[in-house]
């Protein structure tokens, strides 16, 4: 089955008819959140569904994490407001899955998933999160780790992921051990799937955010 096509059968099993805000959450590795920082970036998504003045039952979150604990923690916030929470069945884990195609496809499923949702709230410093919100031309809600407004969660073109080339944002760097998403695979093959996903105005969205990143 197609990977977009995937996506779009989550979405319409899971999202359809729904307020959905997509979170993502990085726990490991560089720029990973903390504990306290993924609870901060919980209650940014209950902010950010409460400015929709929406029931509950009309919302659901959708969770893109590397890590069980990520997932539970956001779960359970949800749970005290009352709002559904889903996520991919794909498994988290290590550099065997990271590195492996079933892996690769999946997070391309999970990110295509995260970009078809209304509203993004997203870890910082992360270019999954980034390329999805390019892919779905919306600007995120992103977490402030440092700083006076530590734990907010403002709207922002985030454009330091525009620095790096979009094909390898948006997919894994197709060197082995090379940077971007590091799972060192040949993907042309998913790299074209995922252009030709992309329309007009996903372009322009791109083409914002990289002169901004080069004003900057």
């Amino acid at each position: 089955e197609p990977l977009e096509e995937r996506a779009v059968r989550f979405a319409e099993t899971h999202l359809a008819g729904r307020f959905a805000v997509g979170i993502h959450i990085r726990n490991q590795g560089y720029n990973g959140l903390t504990t306290i920082q993924v609870k901060a970036l919980a209650a940014c998504a209950a902010a950010v569904t409460a400015a929709q003045g929406v029931d509950a039952s009309a919302v659901v979150w959708f969770v893109a994490s590397d890590s069980q604990q990520g997932r539970a923690i956001v779960a359970r916030h949800a749970a005290s407001h009352g709002i559904p929470v889903v996520h991919m069945d794909s498994p988290l884990g290590g550099a065997e899955w990271r590195g492996s195609t079933r892996g690769t496809q999946a997070a391309l499923v999970e990110l295509r998933v995260l970009a078809l949702c209304d509203e993004l709230v997203l870890s910082p410093g992360s270019t999954f999160g980034r390329a999805a919100s390019m892919w779905a031309a919306k600007d995120p809600h992103v977490l402030l780790k440092e700083g006076s407004r530590a734990g907010t969660c403002p709207r922002k073109g985030d454009v330091d992921g525009c620095c790096h080339s979009w094909r390898d944002s948006l997919l894994p760097n197709p060197s082995p051990g090379g940077g971007g998403g590091g799972y060192g695979l040949p993907v042309p093959r998913l790299k074209r799937a995922a252009w030709s996903c992309m329309t007009p105005e996903h372009l322009k969205h791109m083409a914002r955010y990289h002169s901004d990143c080069r004003a900057s």
